[in-house]
Formats: C-alpha cells, structure tokens, sequence
C-alpha cells in the first residue's frame, strides 16, 4: 500500500454527549453518506461492508423510515450504497477506498466480521469488488486477503480468475508455469493453484 495522508473522523464521535445535545439535521443523504463512511458501525468491520438494516440506520440516526428510505435511494441512484434489507447488509463499494488497511494484520482481522455479515447476493458482490480492488495491493495484502477472506457461496469465481487477481507470482509467471506443468504432465503448479482456491473458499 502507498502511504497517503488519512483525515478521518473516529466512529465514537456518534456516541458522543456534547456531539448528541447539538441539533440535528433534517434527513438527507449527504448525513447519511457521512454516518454510512464514520458512523459506530465501522469499529470491528469489514470497510464498507456492514451488518445493517434499515431500522439500525434509523435507529442511529433517529430518522423516520421513510425518510431514510429516500436518503437512501438517493445514495442507491449515485452508486454510492446498496442495502438488502431483508438480510440486513450494507455495502458501501468506495468502503476500502476510505479505509484502506495499514498493515496485512488489518486484513486478516476482517475475518470475524466477515464471517458475521449475512450470506446473500450483496455479499457475494462486495467480495467480487474486493477482489478486484485488491488485485492491484501489494503481495502481502492479497496473500492475507486469500489467507482470510472466504467467498460467499454466490461468488465462486474460477480458480483461474482468483489466481490472476490475487496470487503471486504475478500472472504471467502463473499462466507460464502452469501451462509448463501441463505440458510435461507435471501437476505441481496446478497443485498451488488449487491450494490457493481451496483457502479462497474455506478462508482456512
């Protein structure tokens, strides 16, 4: 990961007395962007990936449903935030954007929360956005990603397209060295490969 200056704002800031006695704002959906990238929910998360549903946004927000629905959808209509509401998840896909891990260990800490957002088609997509936005990380990021991370049961990507993201060697190297392994009957690359699905999918 390059280093970039981070401004950010601490999650216990919504818990705050002094921060809770001032005035609030009409819903909206600039507020509810902000609460969605800094609210108390991030603490112990996956960025961007949240186990939220309409009525613990409300709750924290203290908006009407309805209200927040339309903030929402206004955020929906940018790409900026999707929600399955019937299995409480959230995702913000610009999530590992606004907070990139800073270490490996990072990534390797998202495996509880991970594990404790609900199986559903939104996940499944999130996990196919992850993947490609840290296809581009530097090697100990990917390995800790594929070391953590498993995919959702919507989200079996082939062994070909996880080992091209996310493996290292990079992917010249993979596809030289396997189709070697093919070609002398050799199956030790190959072997690698599916060693690094098999943790891909178990996050063992």
């Amino acid at each position: 990961m390059g280093s970039r200056s981070q401004h950010r704002v601490a999650p216990k800031l919504w818990g705050n007395e002094t921060f809770e006695r001032l005035s609030r704002p009409a819903p909206n959906a600039q507020t509810l962007w902000l609460y969605l990238l800094a609210g108390p929910h991030i603490h112990d998360s996956v960025p961007g990936l949240y186990g939220l549903g309409l009525g613990a946004l409300g709750d924290g927000l203290r908006w009407e449903n309805q209200a927040l629905r339309e903030a929402f959808n206004e955020l929906s209509a940018q790409g900026m935030a999707r929600i399955d509401a019937s299995a409480s998840v959230v995702w913000v896909p610009s999530g590992l954007k606004h907070r990139p891990p800073q270490a490996p260990n990072v990534v390797r800490s998202w495996r509880r929360p991970w594990l404790g957002v609900t199986e559903c088609a939104l996940k499944a997509e999130a996990y196919l956005h992850m993947v490609n936005e840290m296809a581009g990380w530097s090697p100990g990021y990917r390995q800790a990603f594929l070391d953590t991370i498993p995919a959702p049961a919507g989200a079996q990507m082939s062994l070909d397209i996880v080992i091209e993201k996310l493996a290292d060697p990079p992917v010249t190297e993979v596809t030289t060295r396997r189709k070697a392994a093919s070609r002398t009957g050799q199956g030790g690359w190959v072997a690698r490969g599916k060693t690094i699905w098999d943790r891909c999918v178990s996050g063992g």
